[in-house]
């Protein structure tokens, strides 16, 4: 939900403290709450010039976000920081650092020569025309180390007023912040552990143990060759990076064309592609189709690499199965997954197995040849496990560059 809230313009920073308690907190885009913040600080008299907020996360991939206003912009910008920022000078000789480091409020007045400046941010702001930097610790309750910054290009900076009543009002912002902080890490905890859909599933309260609804879905299930034997011979680090490596190429196709992640088994990814009233099943085939193909490639290219570095190459195969699964909550009282089940599921897993009898990185069901049958050529007819009869297996018509060789 966004505020609409424009009737009463703000006239002092207590004006701007009361609309962030009593509409401000409900904005759901982050960014339009800090221009509007930004627009009624400029309101109720504050010379703001460029204002920053620096919030930490919990993700494995992004240290921070950050937003940063400028009055000649006149919008404010969203900036993600890796956690390779720890490591970077300009951070660990920034004011920003010194902030959080400190947990104190930092002043500079920048109408100084700029060898008295002690920070090059300071010195930057003030080649811009700066002239007062005031940065401010928001206390979180669980000491998180946010910061929230503001620049003047005022003739003399801020007033002493200013800066008291900034003071005060970043009581009330880390109030609101927190609150928006809170839903951002669960969002990202929950999109990360459990996929972006699964993870909005669970967020909209849908957690109960034995809940679920039927779907249709192209189901994707890859498996590594030869990684058992290639573990037991190196160290645990190693390992680990070479699972990392190999499902980010999986991520990365799959991801590109639509699909979801749902689990990692082993050196096994099970993916999803679901129907939707703007996908039918044969378009989430094709994605998956799509995604299988993209694998390949990419596989093949990291063998190179692999070859290239002296490492040994790996081997993989790629099953596609299509149909209704059950997609919901599944597991023990205090501890549930979220995830398909079903005949499908089963299939598709042993399905994978005749990658490596067949010599091929794909194999698909005959549930896929029917919705993509010029891509799918025919390989007869095969026994799978736990199934009394034979069935129609198919690979890819297009040439692929296959990495299941190494592995077989």
């Amino acid at each position: 939900m966004e505020s609409n809230e424009t009737s009463t313009l703000p006239g002092t920073l207590s004006d701007v403290a009361l609309w962030l308690l009593r509409s401000g907190w409900r904005y759901a885009n982050r960014r339009l709450l800090f221009e509007e913040i930004a627009r009624r600080l400029q309101e109720a008299g504050v010379p703001l010039w460029r204002m920053g907020a620096y919030i930490p996360t919990i993700d494995p991939e992004v240290f921070g976000d950050a937003f940063l206003w400028k009055r000649s912009e006149g919008r404010a910008q969203y900036l993600s920081a890796s956690y390779g920022l720890l490591d970077d000078d300009d951070y660990q000789t920034s004011p920003l650092h010194e902030i959080a480091r400190s947990g104190e409020p930092l002043r500079r007045r920048l109408e100084v020569p700029p060898e008295a400046l002690d920070y090059s941010l300071l010195r930057e702001l003030k080649q811009q025309g700066g002239t007062d930097y005031f940065g401010l610790p928001l206390p979180f309750s669980d000491d998180t180390p946010v910061q929230i910054t503001f620049a003047t290009d005022r003739a003399g900076g801020f007033s002493e007023t200013d800066i008291r009543e900034l003071s005060d009002l970043g009581l009330v912002l880390a109030r609101v912040v927190e609150g928006f902080a809170v839903r951002m890490r669960v969002e990202r905890l929950l999109n990360t552990y459990l996929g972006r859909d699964a993870g909005k599933r669970v967020l909209a309260g849908q957690i109960l143990r034995g809940r679920g609804e039927t779907i249709e879905a192209a189901i994707l299930f890859a498996d590594l060759r030869g990684f058992t034997a290639l573990s037991e011979r190196l160290d645990s680090d190693a390992v680990l990076r070479l699972l990392n490596a190999y499902f980010d190429l999986v991520g990365k196709a799959v991801q590109a064309e639509d699909g979801e992640i749902l689990k990692f088994m082993g050196d096994g990814v099970m993916a999803v592609f679901p129907v939707a009233p703007d996908r039918p099943m044969t378009m989430a085939v094709n994605s998956a189709l799509d995604a299988a193909s993209q694998l390949c490639r990419s596989f093949a290219d990291w063998n190179d690499e692999r070859r290239g570095q002296g490492e040994e190459t790996l081997g993989f195969g790629i099953a596609l199965h299509a149909g209704q699964v059950i997609y919901g909550n599944v597991g023990a009282s205090g501890r549930l997954d979220f995830t398909v089940i079903g005949p499908v599921v089963n299939a598709v897993s042993r399905l994978q197995t005749l990658c490596r009898e067949l010599s091929q990185p794909v194999v698909m069901s005959q549930e896929i040849a029917r919705h993509a049958a010029s891509r799918c050529r025919s390989l007869g007819q095969h026994a799978m496990r736990g199934i009394a009869q034979k069935v129609e297996v198919f690979a890819p018509t297009e040439t692929v560059r296959s990495s299941a060789e190494p592995g077989r």
